[in-house]
């Protein structure tokens, strides 16, 4: 079951489009990032969705018209979805969204597939250093920074 507890704005939209997504997607994890999840949302702000599921269809563009499509809300919701493959490949690449989903995003659902990834998340920051600085990652070994 899907209930966000926090008092966000359309709360209840996310809820609900969560369900269907449930529903329709069987997914591995939903987790809310970007600046509702941070608590730095203002007017105009977007919900940011990342969902983890291996229903997807191969193609990225027909994986967005899939998620618009099954959405009943009139939110401002962006939805990006990833197959499990893809998105541990998007955290062995060190990809920033993967990173801020992982470390300040709100765990709508989850099947237990987030304990392995978590796992495999803080040893890449620890074998890199990384740390979040403001709105980007930094290494503290100043090697990189993303």
């Amino acid at each position: 079951m899907v209930e966000v507890s926090l008092r966000l704005p359309y709360r209840r939209e996310i809820e609900r489009y969560a369900k269907i997504i449930l529903r329709k997607l069987k997914p591995r994890s939903i987790i809310l990032y970007g600046s509702m999840a941070k608590g730095t949302y203002g007017v105009g702000s977007d919900v940011d969705l990342l969902i983890i599921s291996d229903k997807f269809p191969h193609n990225f563009l027909d994986r967005l018209k899939l998620l618009n499509e099954i959405n009943p809300t009139t939110a401002p919701i962006e939805a990006l979805g990833y197959t499990t493959k893809e998105f541990e490949e998007m955290l062995r690449k060190k990809n920033p969204t993967a990173f801020d989903a992982l470390e300040e995003g709100i765990i709508l659902y989850d099947d237990g597939y987030l304990i392995k990834i978590k796992n495999l998340f803080e040893k890449i920051k620890e074998e890199l250093g990384l740390v979040k600085v403001d709105d980007y990652w930094e290494s503290i070994t100043g090697s990189m920074s993303l």
